[in-house]
């Protein structure tokens, strides 16, 4: 565990720790000032090297450099900026823009319930516009490890922002090199990068935004049970048909099921917000919906019986 610094604290002549927001066995997150420019806070996100050997710190720091420099260089509405980084002693050390508002674990902590769906879905729409983005800068399987509910901020205004991506690989040691399963989080991991050759491509990024609306509309965490997750209608069963099927596509275990892209999710979500609500998603088999021409001969069949009887009644045991 880096060692967790002192409020008062200056990184490289220019940071000064203001405020500690977060710590860990492996990253310790803290609000600081810029003296260059004092009306401005930052992020910083401190993180401590695993590295076993001098080789392997020496490849740990490029790794580290070639992966922050990528990052730092995107600019994107719903990804945070990274505007610094650097290393000092045995820790690396991430500068980004600050966020008002929260997490959405912390968010789903603090409601006790699922999120609305109308507020998933809008979600989804701005997270999918970030992921196809970041899949077209070519980012690695690896880089996405890191997409889960906690490194996803809403911000006071609203809109979404991913924090902290593409960090699973300043963990990675020379003998993680093959066995990338101990690298991130496994929350919305798709099922092929744990097969095989590790596949990965879009519709991975399926699966993962798939994975996430599903997480954020039941309260369970998908990594609960890996890949087999219990259909949602069970769980939220409140939920429109639009959404469900979304959901459902999405989470397919086999990647040809899925959408193919994460464009094609994004303009089924669209859609969803455009269009009326629609029903919830039946849990039990009903009926179809009575037929009015079925329910007028009924009910003249009932009169009909009905006026026999009291016919009936009366001729045998009222008549005088």
């Amino acid at each position: 565990m880096p060692a967790l610094l002192p409020i008062g604290t200056v990184l490289r002549s220019r940071y000064k720790i203001n405020k500690i927001i977060y710590e860990s066995m492996l990253v310790n997150v803290y609000y600081v000032m810029d003296l260059h420019f004092p009306e401005k806070g930052w992020v910083i996100r401190e993180m401590q090297m695993v590295a076993v050997d001098s080789q392997d710190r020496a490849r740990s720091i490029k790794r580290f450099n070639q992966e922050a420099s990528q990052i730092s260089s995107l600019s994107h509405p719903y990804i945070a900026t990274v505007v610094d980084y650097f290393t000092e002693g045995t820790n690396y050390y991430i500068v980004r823009e600050f966020i008002h508002g929260n997490d959405l674990i912390t968010l789903l902590k603090m409601n006790q319930k699922p999120f609305l769906e109308h507020e998933v879905v809008a979600w989804a729409v701005q997270i999918a516009d970030a992921l196809s983005f970041l899949y077209s800068n070519k980012f690695s399987a690896i880089f996405f490890r890191e997409f889960h509910m906690g490194n996803i901020m809403l911000s006071t205004s609203g809109s979404i922002k991913l924090i902290d991506l593409g960090l699973a690989r300043v963990f990675q040691t020379a003998s993680d090199a093959t066995n990338l399963n101990r690298l991130g989080s496994m929350d919305y991991a798709s099922p092929e990068q744990f097969i095989g050759d590790g596949t990965f491509d879009s519709r991975s990024l399926v699966y993962s935004l798939g994975a996430f609306m599903y997480h954020a509309l039941t309260s369970v965490n998908p990594a609960s049970s890996p890949f087999e997750l219990k259909p949602i209608h069970l769980l939220n069963p409140t939920l429109s048909n639009g959404v469900h099927d979304i959901i459902r596509k999405s989470t397919q275990i086999d990647p040809k099921l899925r959408y193919q892209s994460i464009s094609d999710m994004k303009r089924d979500l669209i859609s969803v917000i455009k269009s009326p609500r629609s029903s919830p998603v039946r849990t039990t088999d009903t009926k179809d919906k009575d037929n009015p021409i079925s329910n007028w001969i009924l009910g003249v069949l009932l009169i009909i019986i009905m006026g026999t009887t009291l016919f009936l009644i009366y001729y045998y045991f009222l008549r005088p």
